[in-house]
């Protein structure tokens, strides 16, 4: 603080800044510090790996790739929901896995209710057990 006070700081810090090192001032070696760090930051950018992953769909419409993110709802919205367990399954009536069982998650935080579900843009209602109402009960 002394130093500051008797601009002897000031007098110290000029000084340093016309300083040479090895026959250059520390302002020369800061521009080709800067330089050369663009010049890596542009070599690592064209070598860097490629995505081959892209998200698909929306927040309301159903995606079944497994790479995208789980949603996180906030506020009143709706959403598809991710995948989180997949299987097939053979029935006797059709052959080699012709149904298909999908456990899906609606939101990373905690849901205070669910106010109805669409499937194919068709509103599906359910009994107080929690079965299914009309064609896809069963």
């Amino acid at each position: 603080m002394a130093l500051v006070a008797t601009g002897v700081g000031a007098a110290l810090g000029a000084a340093a800044a016309t300083a040479k090192i090895a026959g250059a001032s520390i302002s020369t070696i800061a521009t080709v510090a800067s330089v050369a760090a663009g010049a890596l930051q542009i070599g690592a950018t064209l070598t860097a790996k490629k995505r081959t992953t892209m998200v698909t769909g929306s927040q309301t419409s159903f995606s079944a790739n497994p790479d995208d993110g789980v949603p996180l709802m906030l506020g009143r919205t709706g959403t598809a929901g991710k995948i989180a367990y997949r299987t097939g399954f053979d029935t006797r009536d059709a052959g080699d896995n012709d149904r298909q069982s999908f456990v899906s998650v609606l939101s990373v935080g905690p849901i205070a209710a669910i106010e109805g579900q669409t499937v194919d843009q068709v509103p599906v209602s359910y009994t107080a057990t929690g079965a299914a109402i009309g064609q896809y009960s069963g």
